[in-house]
């Protein structure tokens, strides 16, 4: 009977030691999975369901990138009459060459805006025109041969492409009939200042006569440039037109300050006129009403 629940235990035994190493079987491969799994969350765990992963996003396709996605922010706005206040750079420009002397010179007192002096071919009813005045002395002769004018550039990096050189006479303190044109001449810069030689000398006789330097510049790509403003007055202010109408003021010639531009910063521009004295014989034109009686003249150029 003792031998008989001896087998029975030794049975019961041999049962459970079985058991326990099924139950340690399947429970290793369990342990394993859960193992990995917890490796899996820490390296990517699972995001809020408004949450945006960078991981997560869609791949970007043809050109489109997170870069392209940005507002596009650009200057689109239309061309302005003047600069913002600024400082201004000017530099004393040393004498011309002899034989050339300086025959005018306004080329002092800067302010720190600039008034818009440009041709636009990319939008022509912005174009505007600014002239200032000067006074050839009694007995004299002057042969102008190259303008010196101070300006700074506005709504964009520049450079100006070329520049127009005018001279007009004078009509009751505002620039009358021009006498001498120079187009797209090329020009050069020391500071802020642009030197334009005149391709043929503007040769003018006694009187009161304006001057106008005007940049040839697309807007789109090179922004404005502005004449300096002058803030000491020598003469009658400078004048002001917007023929086009683009401003929607003085489409014809006014006064600068009190008029068109009451955001200049001075009543005059900063200039040099430049040339030799007594040379050459002008060719005369009509006299010019409201200009003082005197003849104005012009010689090689194109009235």
């Amino acid at each position: 009977m003792k031998k008989q629940n001896s087998s029975i235990k030794a049975h019961l035994l041999w049962s459970a030691l079985i058991l326990l190493s099924l139950l340690a079987v399947c429970a290793i491969p369990f342990a394993l999975a859960q193992r990995q799994a917890a490796k899996r969350s820490v390296v990517k765990p699972n995001a809020a369901a408004n949450m945006y992963l960078p991981q997560n996003a869609p791949p970007s396709t043809g050109a489109i990138s997170a870069q392209a996605q940005l507002p596009n922010i650009s200057r689109a706005d239309l061309p302005k009459v003047a600069s913002g206040p600024g400082v201004p750079v000017f530099r004393v420009l040393p004498q011309p060459k002899l034989p050339q002397v300086t025959l005018y010179d306004q080329l002092n007192n800067p302010g720190t805006i600039s008034t818009l002096s440009q041709e636009f071919p990319d939008f022509p009813t912005f174009s505007s025109d600014l002239a200032d005045d000067f006074v050839v002395p009694g007995g004299q002769t002057w042969n102008v041969q190259s303008v010196d004018a101070d300006g700074v550039f506005f709504n964009g990096p520049g450079p100006a492409n070329s520049f127009n050189v005018y001279f007009y006479a004078n009509n009751g303190g505002l620039p009358g009939a021009p006498v001498y044109s120079a187009l797209t001449q090329p020009y050069s810069v020391v500071g802020t200042t642009y030197t334009v030689n005149l391709p043929v000398p503007a040769i003018l006789v006694a009187g009161t006569y304006w001057v106008e330097v005007q940049a040839n510049m697309t807007f789109g790509t090179e922004g404005e440039w502005g004449w300096t403003d002058r803030t000491v007055l020598s003469n009658s202010p400078a004048a002001w037109q917007n023929p086009g109408g683009g401003f929607g003021v003085c489409p014809t010639w006014m006064p600068k300050l009190a008029v068109c531009v009451p955001t200049a910063g001075g009543p005059d521009q900063v200039y040099r006129l430049n040339g030799t004295l007594g040379v050459g014989t002008p060719t005369p034109t009509p006299t010019c009403s409201g200009g003082g009686g005197y003849v104005i003249s012009q010689i090689g150029g194109s009235i």
